[in-house]
């Protein structure tokens, strides 16, 4: 009887130790996330979420998978029955806002925020998430104002620094600009388009100022080599400092990566003429007549706002 007792209770220990150990959907779709499987970790959410459709942390998860990929109109759908099965937990609510805020639907967000302003307050990442909103809106002043008061909460919140900054420059106060573009960099050094952001308004600033825009452009594209806004603006800077050479390199490899931009063949074109090289000069003014009849608009620029 005793040993017929102990196999049933090293039995049952045996179940519990087994039951344990099994990864809960979530977790196991964070692993394969983590290794880079993002469809599996995908489809086993959506398997998961027919069997249990109003589980809050299957849909914040599917929603927040989503919107890591920039997959907004998607991350909405899950991340909004989230927050709507779990009103109280900021991580559904605030990133549905996100998504919001990623598909470009700067006022819904807002209203969504102000809606739950009462419960998440007293978050950093509430504040940063209304700043943006904001922002989108060309609402620079009431934008500021949420991003400080993010970082009162959050002193090391790098992004609302840096956002901070991004609504600085576009209003045309570029020292304060580059001052809180430095505190994010501080907060975070590996940030190329932090490096990319101080550079570029270190170079409005005036030519004293030029030798330190190309040092923090030279460091962003370090940290990200292929990115040619980059390229552009530490082509413009090099042109300034007279380092032709370099700028016509780095503008030769832009315009072959965008052939239909306007404004790097112009500056080529430039360079190449103060180069006394009259031939690929003529040749990329003959491109430029082209695109400018064509009508194109500048993607590169576009690229290059993107990175504030």
């Amino acid at each position: 009887m005793r040993a017929g007792k102990a196999i049933l209770k090293f039995a049952s220990l045996l179940a519990t130790v087994a039951l344990c150990q099994q990864e809960n959907p979530v977790d196991k779709a964070r692993s394969l996330a983590r290794s880079g499987r993002l469809p599996q970790a995908e489809q086993m959410l959506r398997q998961a979420i027919e069997s249990a459709p109003d589980d809050p942390a299957l849909r914040g998860e599917l929603g927040s998978l989503l919107y890591s990929s920039n997959r907004f109109d998607e991350a909405i759908e899950h991340l909004g029955r989230a927050a709507q099965l779990d009103p109280r937990n900021p991580a559904y609510t605030i990133q549905l806002a996100g998504a919001l805020i990623g598909g470009k639907r700067f006022s819904v967000a807002m209203d969504l925020l102000n809606a739950v302003r009462q419960n998440f307050d007293s978050l950093a990442e509430y504040h940063h998430q209304a700043g943006m909103a904001y922002f989108g809106m060309h609402n620079f002043a009431a934008a500021i104002d949420e991003f400080q008061r993010a970082i009162e909460i959050n002193p090391k919140l790098d992004i609302a620094h840096f956002f901070i900054g991004n609504s600085r420059a576009v209003t045309g106060d570029l020292e304060a600009a580059a001052t809180y573009y430095r505190k994010a960099l501080e907060l975070n050094p590996h940030s190329p388009a932090y490096c990319f952001a101080l550079g570029k308004v270190l170079g409005e600033m005036g030519p004293t100022r030029l030798q330190e825009s190309v040092h923090w452009l030279e460091k962003a594209l370090e940290l990200k080599p292929d990115n040619a806004p980059t390229k552009f603006a530490l082509a413009l800077a090099s042109e300034k400092t007279g380092n032709l050479q370099r700028a016509g390199s780095l503008l030769e490899d832009v315009t072959k990566r965008f052939p239909d931009d306007l404004a790097p063949h112009v500056a080529l074109a430039r360079v190449y003429a103060l180069l006394n090289r009259p031939e690929e000069s003529s040749r990329e003014r003959a491109v430029v007549r082209k695109l400018q009849q064509i009508g194109r608009r500048n993607p590169s620029q576009d690229e290059a706002i993107s990175e504030r």
